[in-house]
Formats: structure tokens, sequence, C-alpha cells
């Protein structure tokens, strides 16, 4: 059986190494959270994890799903969040968009709400890291 959702808005991303579903319904204005259970080039198996990890997730992740950055040339780029990881005990993002290669990706720390800029010291580090931890993302 194919299931296909009435709603443009679905997102996949990584949250500590737990692929999961986003899914944003247009008329309730509720967004579902899925954990994916396998995946194929065509199939995503989810399963609802409950109301209370659906709440928890979203309390913890919604400020950070969707940003707008400003390039260098202070055009905005919108970006969704595509997976959360810990580095160096601080929680990290890894965003792309939708409009530009998945080549493009850009990374920040997530505190507060906010994005935090990682210093260009690091930077290549927190790379390094995601590209051994997250091959199938790349």
């Amino acid at each position: 059986m194919n299931i296909k959702f009435a709603t443009d808005h679905q997102y996949v991303f990584s949250h500590h190494q737990i692929q999961h579903a986003l899914i944003i319904w247009d008329k309730e204005s509720r967004k579902d959270i899925y954990i994916v259970e396998t995946e194929t080039p065509d199939t995503l198996t989810l399963r609802y994890p409950g109301e209370t990890y659906r709440e928890r997730l979203l309390d913890e992740l919604e400020p950070y799903f969707f940003q707008v950055l400003l390039s260098e040339d202070q055009s905005e780029i919108p970006v969704i969040l595509g997976a959360t990881f810990a580095f160096q005990k601080k929680l990290v993002g890894m965003y792309y968009s939708k409009s530009e290669s998945r080549e493009n990706l850009y990374f920040f720390y997530l505190l507060d709400g906010e994005l935090v800029d990682i210093t260009e010291e690091i930077y290549p580090e927190v790379i390094e890291h995601f590209r051994s931890n997250y091959p199938d993302m790349l």
C-alpha cells in the first residue's frame, strides 16, 4: 500500500542520528513528527512515536527548522534544517537550501532558539565530523 500525504510540506531530517519526517498540514496548521523506520529510493516507512514525543521534539527544534541566511552579497537564502548532531558537547544544525545543490551545506550551533556562527577555526572539523557520521546525507 502506498500512502501519499495531502501536503507539499514534507521534510526528512536527522536528529541525533535518528531519521524523522516533519509533515506540515496546511489547513490545520499542525506539524506532525514521524520516525523513519526504513528507507528505500522510492519509499519511507514511518512510525508515529506518540504525542509526547512529537511535542517534545517540536519544542526543542521548531525554532530552528526554517531559517533565512544572508549571503555575502546580502541576498537571502531560505534554508531548512537537515540534521542535528553533537560536536564538542554543543548541538550543531546542518542546513540546506531547496534552491541550491546539496553541495552547499551550512552549519551553525543551535543555542536558545538562535543560530550561532561556528568559528572559522572549528568549521572544517564540524564538516569532517558530519561527513564521517552522515555520509548518506551528502
